[in-house]
């Protein structure tokens, strides 16, 4: 996995911009790559992919509906937080802004580690899909919330500061 925080996004956009792999951006690569794993690995900042699998569907009831990546293999290494990423769906061109959770869910006793992913500004059905991540920056650790309120009202603030 690659790891450099201090590399930028406009740096990933601009790397590609004019090259060969700007060209392999536009359609299939000769290798099978499509355009959204390309440009998730034009970076040297953290980033994986995986299928969006059904999970507990709790997001939903919270008004921030997820998108729970069968990935945690290729996240190994990232701690349990909230992050600020951008998402690509495969063979879309689109790259959205995001809230990612890494984390076990505490303030619902889970016990396992899910990535979970709420794309702002989304709406749609992802199930199936791959999804291509890069972590732009951490914006706080897992925490266990008193009830489901205090949870909602810190949700609106980590999807306001994933925008910025």
């Amino acid at each position: 996995m690659k790891s450099n925080a201090s590399a930028g996004v406009a740096d990933k956009s601009a790397a590609v911009e004019g090259s060969a792999a700007a060209d392999k951006l536009k359609g299939r690569a000769a290798s099978g790559r499509s355009a959204a794993a390309l440009w998730a690995a034009s970076t040297d900042l953290p980033s994986f992919h995986g299928r969006v699998v059904k999970g507990e569907q709790i997001g939903r009831t919270l008004g921030y509906p997820t998108a729970n990546i069968d990935a945690i293999a290729k996240a190994w290494g990232l701690r349990n937080g909230v992050y600020a990423a951008e998402v690509r769906i495969e063979d879309e061109e689109k790259v959205y802004r995001a809230m990612l959770n890494i984390g076990a869910r505490p303030t619902f006793n889970g016990c396992t580690n899910t990535i979970e992913a709420h794309l702002l500004d989304f709406s749609g059905d992802l199930y199936g899909k791959t999804l291509y991540v890069v972590l732009l920056r951490k914006l706080r650790g897992e925490k266990r919330f008193d009830d489901v309120e205090a949870l909602k009202r810190q949700l609106a603030k980590d999807a306001e500061a994933a925008r910025g």
